[in-house]
């Protein structure tokens, strides 16, 4: 057996570890990896900067609750594909973020409470052609919202153009 293989099989064998390979067709290039990593750093940074973050090891599939006005379907629609694509499975998630302190942990870890961390979930990154806008949903504390971004002077933003429907929940 060859090793990458190995630890996959060993790793979708582990009880409750959640791990899911990615869908069919939905593989983050480099440079996708790399945006995605900024974006979910900055949603975290811009949430709490002095924040012990416990971010679950594992995105968490689920439909994308926005959607594009008519007259911007051509902008945003190619990135809310590709969202859905990437969300159909999900990936696992790297020691890859930028942050003062945080540690990786497992999905079951999510419900259980902590004092001293704050918890986060993050779904797969949606992107345009160009990677100048994104879609993702992140769960922090006991509520969750998705969010329309774009990169301006290579800093992500909640873009301000978006005029779909938008959307949040709480647990």
């Amino acid at each position: 057996m060859k090793p990458g293989l190995f630890v996959a099989v060993l790793l979708t064998s582990l009880p409750g570890s959640g791990y899911q390979a990615p869908a069919a067709g939905a593989t983050l290039s480099a440079e996708e990896q790399k945006e995605s990593y900024q974006i979910y750093s900055t949603m975290l940074e811009d949430k709490n900067p002095h924040a012990e973050w416990a971010i679950v090891q594992h995105t968490k599939s689920v439909d994308i609750c926005l959607h594009p006005a008519k007259e911007q379907e051509s902008t945003y629609g190619p990135l809310i594909e590709d969202y859905a694509l990437k969300n159909k499975k999900g990936f696992a998630l790297g020691p890859y973020f930028k942050l003062l302190s945080y540690t990786m942990v497992a999905p079951e870890e999510w419900t259980r409470s902590s004092r001293s961390r704050s918890f986060a979930a993050f779904s797969a990154v949606g992107f345009n052609k160009d990677l100048t806008r994104a879609a993702v949903c992140v769960w922090t504390g006991t509520g969750g919202t998705c969010h329309i971004l774009i990169k301006k002077d290579d800093i992500w933003l909640i873009d301000k153009g978006w005029r779909g429907n938008g959307c949040g929940w709480a647990a």
